[in-house]
């Protein structure tokens, strides 16, 4: 994972990397495996749902951000993409399980296909900000993540892939146990 981007571009690739990865193990899973019951209560179309609610918000998050820093018309002219902070606070939680805030818990209702999906929509979502996010500086704004606080639209953005990467691992982890 490369939290020391050197552009925006190289996050976007991370992202797209973490994202197929997910995507692809997904379509892996049969409707049984799916709704497997696990330990700890969520089913691999919770995570598959979370995942999904997440990027989604995050998506919006970035938009937001980004509409600030357009407004500001400061353009980017380098520097550090990732905050420090971020990189800070993402060393200090490594391992550590944290529970997902009630607005982006699933709800049991959405398949895995539907959860796949709307990780497509986010993906589109998020692609529409590129050519901006590349432009502006986006260091000046931010919105508190509840864990990592404030974070800038590139922290955001970076987080979607790890967010990505996490609970990708962790699938990999159910289904390790589900199929064994």
């Amino acid at each position: 994972m490369n939290l020391t981007p050197n552009n925006i571009d190289e996050i976007y690739g991370q992202n797209s990397a973490f994202r197929a990865r997910l995507v692809e193990l997904l379509k892996t899973v049969s409707p049984e495996e799916e709704t497997h019951d696990q330990p700890g209560g969520w089913t691999i179309a919770h995570v598959a749902e979370h995942v999904a609610i997440v990027e989604h918000g995050m998506s919006r998050l970035c938009s937001r951000l980004l509409r600030a820093a357009r407004e500001d018309g400061v353009e980017y002219s380098g520097g550090p993409l990732v905050s420090e902070s971020f990189r800070e606070q993402l060393a200090a939680s490594a391992g550590r399980k944290v529970e997902a805030p009630d607005q982006v818990k699933p709800t049991g209702e959405v398949s895995v296909a539907e959860s796949i999906e709307r990780l497509a929509a986010s993906e589109a979502a998020f692609e529409e900000l590129r050519e901006e996010m590349a432009r502006y500086d986006l260091s000046n704004h931010h919105f508190p993540h509840p864990y990592f606080g404030p974070l800038t639209a590139s922290d955001w953005l970076a987080m979607a892939g790890l967010h990505a990467f996490r609970h990708t691992a962790q699938i990999e982890r159910m289904l390790a146990d589900i199929r064994k």
